[in-house]
């Protein structure tokens, strides 16, 4: 992975992490590829990975009771969903 990108230097969560200790922060991770339309969790869901987008964007979006999709917010590159949850052992 280019961590030399101004992607991650950009992204606040790793800010003050030099470049040798992100390579080796990201092998820990999983790279996966999501085709459009995906669903990654659902709300209440136990808070079990966070999630880097590096490429595309990630749509978190809730569903009322009419069943009609209210968007949330997109995350971009270089945007994390899920941490504060996962590193606080919130679900």
């Amino acid at each position: 992975m280019d961590i030399s990108s101004d992607l991650f230097s950009e992204s606040n969560i790793f800010a003050g992490i030099e470049k040798g200790q992100l390579s080796i922060l990201f092998n820990f991770g999983q790279r996966r590829t999501y085709g459009s339309g995906v669903m990654l969790f659902h709300e209440g869901d136990p808070a079990l990975k966070s999630c880097l987008v590096l490429n595309g964007r990630l749509k978190l979006s809730k569903v009322h009771e009419e069943g009609k999709e209210a968007i949330v917010r997109y995350i971009n590159p270089g945007g994390i969903t899920g941490a504060i949850s996962v590193f606080s052992g919130k679900s």
